[in-house]
């Protein structure tokens, strides 16, 4: 995510070191520094599946035949992936659902349908969506800062 403030520049940026680490580092760069340049090189040529499902105001339909997306989370990444210079694919979670645990393994592992169940059988590679953080959705994916705050009376 870029920020700026006058002149100054600040990326705060999220990237996974390496596939099997499934690890989430966080870091805050800023732009002009060797360290972005490099990173951001690196991202170069990587193509990202972004799942997605249709929620008011966050994941819209634009037409009716849907073949095209608008929305908050859609245009949040379509900023991030100009900036983090990566390509990508929408992919609609088949049961339009963001990911509720549908069972429990013998091992004690959740199993999740929607999206975070789609991250789960590595069928997509981010959520672009205002996907609650619990505890049981943490087990699978791993959550940067929160964008959105809700209160419930």
């Amino acid at each position: 995510m870029l920020c700026t403030r006058g002149d100054e520049k600040t990326i705060f940026e999220a990237y996974k070191v390496n596939p099997l680490d499934q690890e989430v580092r966080f870091n805050m760069v800023y732009p002009d520094s060797p360290e972005w340049q490099h990173r951001r090189s690196d991202l170069r040529h990587l193509h990202l599946r972004v799942g997605i499902a249709p929620a008011w105001g966050i994941v819209n339909y634009r037409k009716e035949d849907g073949s095209g997306y608008d929305g908050f989370a859609i245009a949040i990444w379509r900023l991030l992936s100009q900036v983090l210079n990566v390509t990508y694919t929408y992919i609609e979670a088949m049961d339009n659902k963001y990911g509720n645990v549908i069972n429990v393994t013998e091992d004690g592992e959740f199993v999740f349908n929607g999206m975070v169940g789609m991250i789960q059988r590595d069928e997509i590679d981010v959520i672009a969506a205002d996907v609650s953080m619990t505890q049981e959705r943490n087990e699978v994916v791993k959550f940067l800062q929160g964008i959105f705050k809700y209160h419930s009376r």
